[in-house]
């Protein structure tokens, strides 16, 4: 089972009990797991009073002036939450992309390269290295690199299909 603990105000885990126990938990520390409808404290909690170390010395009261803010369950996983931006990418057109990242294309890429793979080659390898660029911090390459993603795989998609079309009118001709 995995625990969650409030240090120092802020809601922090999962750990297992092993790391309770190296966290210096104590009974008067707020926990909460999966099952419970709120944060009891770790005294409340037999298997956890078993591992954790004996309280340490009471500490002084806090004043009056110091409210400890309300404490809420927590999320799985914690991460700040972000604007979406947009990026100019090329002239007239933007592309909508979360934390600056600009988008790969990978799907538009398939797509080209199932219909014409000549130049769907091409946009579906760049596609795989857009976010590579991007973690590595040439930023300015890596939207450039998703601009020309998104160029071939137009290209590719409307080449292919113009083909398809010409070979069935062809077909059907015949």
């Amino acid at each position: 089972m995995e625990y969650h603990i409030v240090i120092n105000g802020q809601a922090s885990g999962p750990y297992t009990l092993e790391q309770l126990a190296q966290l210096g938990v104590t009974g008067e520390t707020m926990v909460w797991y999966k099952g419970l409808p709120n944060w009891v404290a770790a005294s409340t909690v037999p298997e956890i009073m078993e591992v954790i170390t004996p309280p340490a010395p009471p500490v002084p009261p806090v004043p009056p002036t110091v409210q400890t803010p309300p404490v809420v369950p927590p999320v799985q996983t914690v991460h700040a939450v972000k604007q979406e931006q947009t990026v100019k990418v090329q002239p007239g057109f933007t592309s909508p992309v979360n934390d600056g990242r600009p988008q790969n294309y990978l799907a538009m890429a398939i797509i080209g390269l199932a219909l014409f793979f000549p130049v769907g080659i091409p946009a579906f390898v760049r596609s795989l290295k857009v976010n590579r660029m991007w973690d590595e911090g040439n930023h300015d390459e890596a939207v450039a690199l998703s601009a020309s993603v998104r160029t071939l795989s137009l290209v590719a998609i409307i080449v292919g299909g113009v083909f398809m079309t010409f070979c069935m009118m062809m077909a059907a001709a015949a």
